[in-house]
């Protein structure tokens, strides 16, 4: 008897297995093998394979007296930008609904460690600076407004207070506690620090 024949012969022997199996795009899927027949059924649709957190972000972070950050759950809430009267939005890769009386900047950003951070750095802090200079009140925001407007926002502060990147993150994420540039923005700020000429902290 051949190898291959006995494997086949014993694997008649095994007994039915069942596996649930959870892919990476979130779908469960039970697994069956039952003699030499094998069956896969998906038991649930599919959803993200992570928890997702419902609830609207509307931290209106206050970082200097004209500058604030948050989500773009602030941006879509009228009356929240209203009450913290909010002059003019900067959108970093997520448009929003347009409310009359409120100026609004697209800029296209992507949130991955490869993008140019500071490419946009000269035309999101030249709408900041002339919003500031007429003494209105700006509101910069990305999709969760943790990553891409937090770090278009320190590097406004290095570039404008003078702050190495250490002090400008902690100005920041002493207003709005989840910040978390990702990995390749924190290397592009460091890098600006010294581009700019500014001793780090």
């Amino acid at each position: 008897m051949s190898l291959l024949e006995q494997i086949k012969k014993q694997r008649t022997k095994l007994s039915h297995t069942e596996t649930m199996v959870k892919t990476a795009d979130g779908k469960i899927v039970c697994e069956n093998f039952v003699g030499n027949t094998f069956t896969a059924e998906q038991l649930t649709a599919s959803h993200a394979g992570y928890v997702v957190d419902l609830k609207p972000d509307l931290q209106v972070a206050k970082i200097t007296e004209n500058l604030f950050l948050g989500s773009q759950d602030v941006a879509l809430d009228q009356n929240l930008l209203f009450l913290n009267n909010i002059t003019h939005v900067i959108s970093l890769g997520i448009p929003v609904t347009q409310f009359p009386n409120i100026g609004y900047t697209y800029v296209n950003v992507l949130d991955l460690p490869e993008f140019d951070i500071r490419s946009v750095f000269d035309e999101v802090f030249k709408v900041i600076n002339e919003v500031v200079d007429k003494k209105g009140k700006v509101f910069v925001h990305c999709n969760a407004g943790v990553s891409r407007s937090a770090s278009v926002v320190i590097g406004y502060l290095m570039a404008t207070l003078r702050l190495g990147f250490d002090k400008a993150y902690e100005m920041v994420k002493a207003q709005r506690s989840c910040i978390r540039p990702n990995e390749g923005f924190v290397r592009q700020l460091k890098e600006y620090e010294k581009l700019i000429n500014i001793e780090g902290e």
